[in-house]
């Protein structure tokens, strides 16, 4: 009986053990997932925070950072005066761009050749980066694993801090929704100024959408940077892209019967431009093309525009006038 007792008290100490070693496993998952979902450990509120985008040479592990923009704001200063600092650098990356990572920045090899090395800045990125309580970027796994890979190659290191991703945050709250930086710029109005993607407006536009997922109201324009060419480009001014269409990237849908083109044509010059054709009327509705007749869909958007929602309602002839010159 004796041995039968020992031997009772060691499979509770074993099944102890065992409950305890489980217990910290499932804290150390649960630790782990809030912190890829940017909500572990990082302030609502930071001090300084440091919105972070940058342009690479592809998606593999070898691809190299092309260029690179910090924007950091007060944010325990908001509401008030709002001090913006930045960085905006382009750094010749050593070997060649994919092709597509060209077409998304629109710098080519020749072009990059020319340019500053990123291990000649890198100092400065890093007492830049140590100014923040906070970095943010959308999809800042991305972001973050390059810029972290290029510090470490120029042999620097990057500074520990709370890490928050827009992107992750936005598929939290809105899973059903597209996460992508446009998608969810769009939601607030804001819309990329060309085709070209620059890390200093992606980096930008993160930094809405932050500060509106945190209910921080605060809108500063874009325009409170002198452009968006890196500060240390080498080389004459890039043409600037064609400007986008008023309905690129917008969505519109149509009430009525147009009598002056055909609703089919109108669809797929609007899909040429650029734009989301839709069949309903809802809260990511930019613009309501109304023809002749009755339709319960003008009645639902005068609700919405009395609701403050950005929505427009135009009517065919002023739809017309928006198209391009050969629409017909």
């Amino acid at each position: 009986m004796k041995g039968d007792s020992g031997a009772d008290e060691l499979l509770v100490g074993i099944a102890t053990l065992a409950s305890a070693l489980l217990t910290a496993a499932i804290g150390s998952f649960r630790r782990g997932a809030a912190l890829s979902s940017g909500r572990h450990n990082r302030p609502i509120r930071p001090r300084n925070a440091a919105f972070i985008d940058v342009e690479t040479t592809g998606l593999l592990e070898d691809d190299r950072i092309v260029s690179l923009a910090i924007i950091l704001v007060p944010v325990a200063s908001i509401p008030g005066n709002v001090n913006i600092k930045f960085t905006h650098e382009i750094y010749n990356p050593g070997r060649p761009c994919h092709p597509g990572a060209t077409e998304v920045h629109g710098y080519n090899d020749l072009t990059l050749s020319k340019q500053p090395v990123f291990s000649k800045t890198a100092a400065d990125i890093v007492a830049t980066l140590a100014s923040a309580d906070l970095y943010v970027a959308h999809n800042a796994e991305f972001d973050m694993g390059f810029l972290e890979r290029e510090l470490r190659l120029a042999g620097q290191v990057l500074p520990v801090r709370p890490r928050y991703c827009t992107r992750l945050e936005h598929r939290r709250r809105e899973p059903r929704t597209s996460a992508s930086l446009a998608a969810v710029a769009r939601r607030q109005f804001l819309i990329r100024s060309g085709s070209r993607h620059s890390a200093l407006e992606d980096a930008y536009l993160c930094a809405r959408i932050y500060l509106s997922q945190q209910g921080l109201y605060e809108s500063f324009p874009l325009s409170v940077f002198p452009n968006l060419e890196p500060t240390n480009y080498r080389g004459p001014p890039r043409p600037l892209p064609p400007p986008l269409h008023p309905l690129a990237h917008k969505r519109v849908a149509f009430a009525g019967h147009l009598t002056a083109i055909d609703r089919a044509v109108a669809k797929r010059h609007l899909v040429k431009l650029g734009a989301h054709v839709t069949t309903t009327l809802n809260h990511d509705t930019d613009f309501l093309v109304v023809g002749k007749g009755n339709s319960s869909k003008v009645i639902r958007a005068e609700q919405m525009i009395a609701e403050g929602r950005g929505l427009r309602i135009l009517k065919e002839d002023a739809f017309i006038l928006m198209l391009e010159d050969d629409w017909i």
